[in-house]
């Protein structure tokens, strides 16, 4: 099972540190406190810099809070309740179509919301997604490799290790752009031809 002991334990071997994490939370030898310092970061980095099929959500707004009297000031007409595992917004529409919102916090309700002047919200986003055992290999690898690139300043100071680790990130980017990029693609023809298939046993 992948954990972020591994993921880290990676990062380290590809610095040619030969340390096993054995504790990515409580760990106090130098490597582990480097590692928990970095990681968080680089995480959501990598998950905000390109749109992931595996992280990406689509979800449909319907929980209205009421909007008070200082929001109404804005011009806007619903207040919708925002999702908590949100990190970045792909796209916000209603009925395949732009619409103009503004995310900001209710001082009513002391939450994250959306306001905006319709009740029918398709919210298109990336989710921070922090479980390790749901990453694809791809990203798994790539985010050890981010890790690495993160760490490196801090552990060596060989400017071929440098060089090194900031080559392989880069390939390990592209490739997983690549692989993810034809996983959502297949995913997509398969839900068509499986909706063309159905239809045509239907008569349609």
């Amino acid at each position: 099972m992948t954990t972020k002991a591994k993921i880290a334990t990676q990062a380290l071997s590809f610095l040619n540190e030969n340390t096993i994490i054995s504790d990515f939370e409580q760990g106090t030898n130098s490597q582990e406190i480097i590692a928990r310092k970095f990681y968080d970061s680089v995480l959501e980095d990598l998950l905000i810099a390109i749109d992931w099929g595996f992280c990406g959500r689509l979800k449909y707004l319907s929980d209205v809070i009421l909007i008070s009297d200082i929001e109404k000031i804005g011009g806007w007409e619903y207040s919708l309740k925002f999702p908590n595992d949100v990190l970045k917004i792909r796209s916000i529409t209603d009925n395949q179509m732009p619409i103009e919102y503004q995310v900001a916090n209710s001082e009513k309700e002391n939450i994250t919301v959306i306001y905006c002047n319709t009740n029918t919200v398709l919210l298109n986003y990336t989710a921070l997604i922090t479980d390790t055992t749901l990453y694809p290999p791809y990203f798994r690898n790539l985010l050890s490799w981010g890790l690495a690139k993160a760490m490196a300043m801090e552990i060596t100071s060989r400017t071929e290790m440098l060089t090194y680790v900031e080559q392989n990130y880069n390939k390990a980017l592209d490739k997983a752009k690549t692989i993810d990029s034809n996983t959502t693609n297949n995913k997509l023809n398969n839900k068509v031809t499986t909706n063309k298939f159905i239809k045509a046993r239907q008569g349609r």
